[in-house]
């Protein structure tokens, strides 16, 4: 499945075998089931929303437009120092 992704065999293979990968996947695993998550595939998004199993792109196309107007609103500057298009404003 790598490979058909575009990723080489020998790099997809080394991948596999290195421990680094398992422990970061357990850390997953570990995480999701913290979290009350048990099936798959589920998608997290700002460790807020989750969308399991099959879902339409609709759906996703959704969950990222909240999580990101969340997120503009939390990063929003409303005085102080601001750079712009056309420059920097002190």
């Amino acid at each position: 499945m790598a490979v058909e992704a575009g990723m080489p065999k020998a790099d997809a293979e080394a991948a596999l075998e290195n421990d680094d990968f398992r422990a970061t996947v357990s850390d997953d695993e570990a995480h999701a089931q913290s979290i009350g998550l048990s099936g798959v595939p589920v998608f997290v998004m700002n460790e807020k929303y989750a969308i399991s199993g099959a879902q339409a792109a609709d759906n996703f196309l959704n969950a990222l437009r909240q999580v990101w107007d969340e997120q503009q609103t939390e990063f929003s500057a409303t005085a102080g120092q601001t750079c712009g298009t056309d420059g920097c404003s002190i």
